[in-house]
């Protein structure tokens, strides 16, 4: 089971460009067992423009390490991703966080 905000990297059914890339659930639809995620890096660790898709769960692996935002904001600390730190926190402050 998926939720938002959980990290997770794509293993198979996207195409060779995207296995391996970290992405964050939107949205998790168990009607339909489809996963809405927001690809964050690719493979090889470089920061894709803000790309947003549909994919069966299957093919996707929670990233256990990283389970809430403070987490996520602590990896974009260490992979030195400013944008997507700011994003983070902008995210946190609209919540109320």
């Amino acid at each position: 089971m998926f939720e938002k905000e959980d990290s997770v990297t794509i293993e198979s059914g996207t195409g060779k460009n995207l296995i391996g890339a970290l992405a964050v659930v939107e949205d998790h639809s168990p009607s339909t067992n489809l996963v809405d995620i927001r690809i964050v890096k690719d493979a090889n660790g470089i920061r894709e423009e803000e790309q947003v898709m549909t994919i069966h769960p299957k093919h996707l692996k929670k990233n256990k390490a990283v389970k809430d935002i403070s987490n996520l904001i602590d990896f974009a600390i260490d992979t030195g991703d400013k944008e997507w730190f700011l994003q983070l926190t902008s995210n946190t402050k609209n919540k109320g966080l």
